[in-house]
């Protein structure tokens, strides 16, 4: 799917990525991570095309972010078909996706830590008290507003 939408693309028959995911049904960050998923190791490319391993693309794009591919060339001269590669990217996705070792939250939670990523923190004061809640993931600011104003209200 990923290589079809990437010829498509090139092809300038839709002339924004968001007409192409407009034409197809689908979410136009969706189609982005989907043809990124090419820019990952070559060997992930190939085991998603060979065992349709995950259909989490956000679950990639992590991945991909987390473990940056580079262009593989040989003797200087890029690889036809813009081949990626990283070896600590493979072997993630190998421990996470092939062998099963990991959740998608421990996956997200691995990754966090190695970027040194902390959860993110809310604080304020209620009532003169001052409170502190720990949000295991990153939210928009209109989520923290309300929970903050939840919080405030029942306190």
């Amino acid at each position: 799917m990923a290589i079809a939408l990437r010829k498509i693309e090139k092809s300038k028959l839709f002339e924004s990525r968001e007409k192409l995911s407009e034409a197809i049904g689908k979410d136009k960050t969706y189609v982005g991570d989907l043809i990124n998923t090419l820019k990952m190791d070559y060997r992930i490319v190939e085991n998603l095309a060979e065992y349709k391993t995950t259909d989490d693309v956000r679950l990639l794009r992590a991945i991909r972010k987390a473990f940056p591919a580079i262009k593989l060339h040989e003797d200087g001269v890029e690889v036809e078909n813009e081949k990626w590669t990283s070896d600590q990217q493979w072997d993630f996705y190998s421990k996470a996706v092939i062998e099963g070792k990991l959740s998608r939250e421990e996956v997200f939670d691995e990754i966090k830590a190695q970027a040194g990523i902390k959860p993110k923190e809310i604080r304020f004061v209620a009532k003169k008290r001052k409170m502190v809640i720990s949000v295991p993931y990153l939210l928009e600011q209109r989520t923290i507003d309300k929970i903050r104003a939840l919080i405030e209200k029942s306190t």
